[in-house]
This record gives structure tokens, sequence and C-alpha cells, in this order.
């Protein structure tokens, strides 16, 4: 989001859990990778109970499935 990598990451949700629960996702659907992602502490304490913008969800989508077809392997 903020594009910094000198400060200390976390993971967040893409999809808050907020935002989860009011629309029915489930807790595997919730913290699944495709719904998760690093992030500054500061950009993931300032969604709150706030999902990402419907865009940014979009190019997060759209690059795991490039990355996906180009034989991209997760490292634990």
């Amino acid at each position: 989001m903020c594009h910094h990598s000198d400060v200390p990451l976390e993971i967040g949700h893409l999809v808050s859990v907020h935002d989860a629960q009011q629309v029915g996702l489930s807790e595997d659907d919730l913290t699944s990778d495709e719904n998760l992602a690093v992030m500054c502490a500061e950009c993931n304490s300032g969604l709150s109970k706030r999902s990402l913008p419907p865009r940014l969800i979009a190019a997060a989508i759209w690059a795991h499935q490039l990355n996906e077809s180009k034989g991209g392997q997760r490292t634990a």
C-alpha cells in the first residue's frame, strides 16, 4: 500500500475480518493466502475494520494469478 520496506512488516487481511463476517466468508477463506498481504504496521492498523478498496483487491488477485501462471511457488 505505502511501499515502505524499511519498517517492520505485518500480515494483514485484504478483506477485513469484520467485512468477512458480514458477508459470511468462512474462516478458511478469511485466512487463505489469497486474502493475506504484507503491510507495514501503520497501513495495517489504519485499515481497522475496513477492507482494501476493490481496485487493490483486484490488483492483488491479478498479480497472484500472473505469478501462478508463470509457475510461481509459494514458500512458507
